[in-house]
């Protein structure tokens, strides 16, 4: 792509050690791959120099307008990286290039046990010019004249090229410029010195994130989802939601240390979908994101649309399936405990409970909880460390072990006919007696709760939420519903387990039951006292 001949070729750079060992991270298809790419998007500059530009590079993108910033963010990136160990930027050079997909595609030590420093790799690329020294670079002594032509302004939201000059081999003077913002506006704590981010680089990145989800729905990636498409509009106010929950009050840009405090906790998974895309995009293209990264979503829900299910792909662990089954509705089956019960007892996988209530205000609130260990009734609290309560609506945030908890607080889980259900205990009591005893609490009506953070609980089980150290809010239960995580198998081990006791209830009474109602049948037993669930009865 426009390429020209010219007589004056300046030689290529010799590839870096580094580089060299880089591209030891990609199979030879791969990198074959990879070259073939290149070679499509290249433009030919006097001088000799071929490398990629910013037009060719979002034509292979094939990103709409509201997208677009997040994939000249990209750009950015791959040119600040494509020095990497050192930080640009650089041309894209068939080396910047290669250099730069294997970092951001997660390609680099794939295998190490610290699977994000490249998204904190990632992170530095965006970070303003010259806030700091990235941490992951500070080992490096720098040699590259590209350094010194390092631009003295914070990136803008558009990279513009201008002309070609021969001979120079620099970013800069091939006119690609990041010089729209002036670093005088850009507020700055003291007391953190990491790099930072412009608070609205990270909203145009979760733009591009969420979008990414809304495309592998739209080009049938997920399958069957019957899930509402969101407009535009949705995509902006999610994105700016989910900036308000990691930045400051006042500040205009995020440091890195900040930054990995709210992935860690809220969206460990937050990098998996670009990095697919970027290997989808631009190496062995065949779909918009690898199979294996497609986001899961539920087969039926009346709560959760696809950009619900982004952000729980960026915080729950790979589920088993790419679909969950839900196992139970509250406004399909009843708003009881016992309905709860006859569908999500017995389930021997993960399960997901999301909660849509009405506080008053103009959004819903959407919570949940994720849960490993089956469900069951008990006068104390049970669970495991892996635990943790979310609120997706009206911004995204977890609430997880606290490490110091992990050993001696196992106040995770509380269901009781007399209490309800109960999330996060914040007393040292074996099991609660009113709402306030716990974070997320829901009536054993299931038809109210409250969802309650104290500035000091006496036992906190889950860490506080970073942004907000005490609230309380209260609501009225507009659905309930819980997915199973789990595979097939363990939906057919759900229901051979309750065949196993309507057959035990039958051996003890003698009674038939009719096909085609098990509930109702259940329901008869219960009355009838065959099936004992300490006495409970129909709410």
């Amino acid at each position: 792509m426009g390429q020209h001949q010219t007589k004056e070729i300046t030689p290529r750079p010799t590839p870096s050690r580094s580089s060299s060992s880089l591209k030891s991270s990609l199979k030879p298809i791969e990198l074959r791959s990879l070259r073939q790419t290149f070679d499509d998007l290249k433009t030919l500059h006097n001088g000799g120099l071929e490398c990629i530009e910013t037009k060719a590079f979002l034509a292979r993108l094939e990103l709409p307008e509201i997208a677009e910033p997040g994939g000249i963010l990209l750009f950015k990136a791959f040119s600040y990286l494509g020095a990497y160990p050192n930080l640009g930027p650089v041309p894209l050079t068939l080396d910047a290039f290669t250099t730069a997909f294997v970092v951001l595609s997660g390609k680099r030590n794939a295998d190490e046990y610290d699977p994000t420093a490249n998204e904190d790799i990632f992170f530095d690329s965006l970070a303003i010019p010259n806030s700091s020294k990235p941490a992951a670079l500070q080992d490096t002594s720098s040699s590259n004249d590209d350094q010194d032509n390092r631009p003295k302004t914070a990136p803008p939201s558009a990279i513009k090229p201008t002309s070609s000059p021969s001979g120079d081999m620099s970013l800069a003077s091939l006119g690609f410029t990041f010089d729209e913002l002036d670093l005088n506006s850009v507020t700055k704590a003291a007391e953190d010195t990491s790099p930072r981010v412009l608070c609205r680089d990270l909203r145009d990145l979760f733009i591009l994130f969420l979008w990414i989800v809304k495309e592998e729905m739209k080009e049938g990636l997920i399958k069957d989802a019957h899930l509402e498409e969101p407009d535009p509009e949705a995509l902006l106010t999610t994105a700016d939601h989910l900036v308000q929950s990691l930045a400051t009050v006042g500040e205009d840009s995020v440091s890195r240390d900040a930054f990995k405090v709210w992935r860690d906790r809220n969206a460990p998974a937050l990098f998996r979908a670009v990095q697919s895309f970027v290997y989808s995009k631009f190496d062995l293209p065949s779909t918009l994101v690898l199979e294996k990264d497609v986001v899961a979503v539920p087969a039926q829900t009346d709560i959760l649309h696809i950009l619900h299910c982004a952000m729980l792909s960026w915080c729950l662990p790979p589920p088993a399936v790419q679909q969950w089954e839900r196992l139970y509705s509250a406004q399909e089956h009843g708003f009881s405990m016992n309905r709860f019960e006859s569908h999500v007892f017995r389930y021997p996988g993960p399960t997901l409970l999301i909660i849509q209530g009405d506080t008053g205000d103009p959004d819903d609130l959407i919570l949940g909880a994720y849960l490993t260990e089956k469900w069951k009734h008990s006068r104390h609290f049970w669970g495991t460390s892996d635990c943790f309560i979310f609120e997706l609506s009206p911004t995204l945030e977890a609430f997880r072990t606290l490490p110091e908890t992990k050993k001696k607080n196992d106040q995770y889980v509380y269901y009781h006919e007399g209490f309800g259900l109960g999330f996060g205990g914040t007393t040292h009591k074996q099991h609660p007696t009113t709402s306030r005893d716990v974070l997320l609490w829901l009536s054993d009506t299931l038809q109210e709760g409250t969802f309650i953070q104290e500035l000091y609980p006496a036992s906190p089980t889950f860490a506080h939420a970073q942004q907000r150290p005490s609230f309380e809010k209260s609501f009225e239960t507009i659905n309930v519903e819980v997915f199973g995580l789990g595979d097939a198998k363990a939906r057919q081990q759900q229901e051979r387990a309750w065949e196993f006791e309507k057959r035990e209830a039958l051996r003890r009474s003698g009674l038939q039951l009719r096909h085609g109602d098990q509930e109702m049948d259940r329901e008869l037993l219960r009355m009838a006292g065959i099936i004992n669930d300490e006495n409970r009865q129909e709410r």
